[in-house]
């Protein structure tokens, strides 16, 4: 029996196999996003072994609660603000990593259609997001699969690092709030958010919170008829709709209307 034999035997390791070429690079950069993580103190997986051609990578499995809770959106909000004002790590995405290849659109624009998106909104809104500085470093894929939740001991775990990348402030933050399920919590979530941001970086929140939200709602109604469940393309759509509501509020509040 190989050494992964017996990886693959034990309930409390997980084991990533490569299956492709793009597999392998995944694995690496997984690997030094752990290691660079860890590094600055942000806690993420543990690697417990690595095939040193990248052929598979071992990890201890993270033991996390389920549900959410105003504790996980804190330390979610915590390893955000931590990640956005470290050194964007070498091994860093440098093309947009959400931008579909230009020959799938008309089939995606077609589907957006039926769901009741319109192509130009979502280029305009993409075209808003993409004119906005890339200040920061951020995960660039921080939703509740990626950002496990470990808070009873403190922190958030944070995996799947491939897509870090410079990004414009916040931008992980946003994610959060897209990504909720509970309604009433994401609204709490994007208020504080709100507090946190200076008025002068309010603006960009509203731009991101529109984009984040259609990306989001688009990837699913886009995808392939097996990934789509009815419940959750119907919940990206609702947020899609309180993100338009929520950043029209953050607009009329920075014309100097106060919120009730």
């Amino acid at each position: 029996m190989t050494d992964l034999d017996a990886f693959l035997r034990d309930p409390d390791l997980v084991v990533q196999v490569a299956r492709s070429p793009l597999d392998q690079t995944r694995i690496r950069q997984e690997f030094e996003g752990r290691r660079w993580a860890s590094a600055h103190g942000v806690t993420t997986a543990e690697t417990v072994a690595k095939d040193p051609a990248d052929r598979w990578l071992v990890s201890r499995r993270v033991v996390e609660a389920t549900g959410e809770s105003s504790r996980y959106v804190d330390a979610a909000f915590e390893a955000a603000l931590q990640i956005q004002d470290l050194p964007c790590p070498d091994f860093a995405t440098t093309e947009n990593a959400w931008r579909a290849r230009r020959t799938s659109f008309p089939v995606r624009a077609a589907k957006m259609v039926a769901a009741g998106v319109d192509p130009r909104t979502f280029l305009a809104t993409r075209a808003a997001f993409e004119q906005l500085p890339r200040d920061a470093t951020v995960h660039n894929d921080f939703h509740r699969s990626n950002v496990l939740d470990t808070s009873a001991h403190g922190a958030v775990t944070v995996i799947d690092w491939e897509l870090t990348s410079r990004g414009p402030r916040h931008q992980d933050l946003v994610m959060v709030v897209v990504d909720l399920e509970d309604a009433e919590l994401a609204h709490a979530a994007w208020r504080t958010l709100v507090d946190l941001a200076t008025p002068e970086e309010r603006p960009a929140l509203a731009v991101q919170l529109r984009w984040l939200a259609l990306r989001t709602y688009a990837s699913q109604v886009t995808a392939r008829r097996i990934d789509r469940g009815r419940a959750l393309k119907h919940r990206r759509r609702l947020r899609w709709a309180a993100a338009q509501d929520w950043a029209g509020e953050l607009a009329t509040e920075s014309r100097g209307v106060a919120r009730p």
